[in-house]
């Protein structure tokens, strides 16, 4: 007596959760023996099965494996947006406080530039009194030992210049022979403010990009705790 076995089998997934799979199978008898004559030595089987989850159990719903998949990709596509913005934001922020930086420098010039023309005109009037007698040598050298300490520090507010300058162009990618120079500062820094401090405290949280990252990824977190309460 012998027996053979064969079957093929063909599964499939439904997107919207359900399964469905079609087996046949076929087993072949042969014998020596003369059978009955009610036997058969082919005998034949189709199985179809359709697998549909039911909704109160899980793996099922918004957090099912079909659907939780999308909304992490869309959480995490909003995370994105959000870490572009803050990373705009920390270049314009750190270009607007080297452009203050850069303000700050070009004053020191101007204050050490204006001493020192003040102290030249304070050592020729007293040249000229010196000339009269109406001053002492003491006084002459005292001015031009603090012209000459004026004069250092002008050349170390031009230093300085130069370096926010050149931090200022590198972040504004300029050509590395720009000197920038500001321009109407003096303006922008008495100028009233447009809106309210509360006002501009909300926008400002309601807005914030690390701010919003954070709420993202809270948000994702509680996307794949569900998901996982759900299998």
């Amino acid at each position: 007596f012998m027996q053979w076995d064969t079957s093929i089998t063909y599964a499939q997934s439904i997107p919207w959760g359900a399964s469905f799979s079609v087996e046949l199978s076929q087993r072949h008898n042969k014998s020596h023996i003369p059978p009955p004559v009610h036997d058969r030595p082919w005998a034949t089987n189709l199985t179809i099965s359709l697998t549909v989850t039911v909704p109160s159990f899980k793996d099922w719903g918004p957090y099912g494996p079909n659907d939780v998949g999308i909304k992490q990709a869309k959480k995490s596509k909003e995370r994105a947006y959000w870490e572009l913005h803050s990373a705009i934001n920390a270049n314009l922020l750190a270009a607007t406080n080297q452009y203050w930086e850069l303000v700050r420098t070009a004053r020191r010039v101007e204050v050490a530039a204006q001493t020192v023309k003040n102290l030249e005109e304070i050592a020729t009037n007293l040249q000229k009194m010196l000339d009269a007698g109406r001053a002492t040598k003491y006084e002459q050298v005292q001015v031009a030992s603090e012209l000459a300490r004026v004069k250092a520090l002008e050349q170390d507010a031009w230093s300085a210049y130069l370096v926010a300058s050149n931090n200022l162009r590198s972040l504004l990618d300029y050509n590395h022979e720009v000197v920038l120079v500001p321009h109407k500062y003096t303006k922008r820094m008495f100028a009233s403010f447009p809106h309210s401090v509360s006002d501009a405290v909300q926008v400002a949280m309601e807005g914030n990009p690390d701010l919003r990252t954070s709420q993202t990824d809270l948000e994702l977190a509680e996307i794949n705790l569900k998901f996982e309460e759900n299998q």
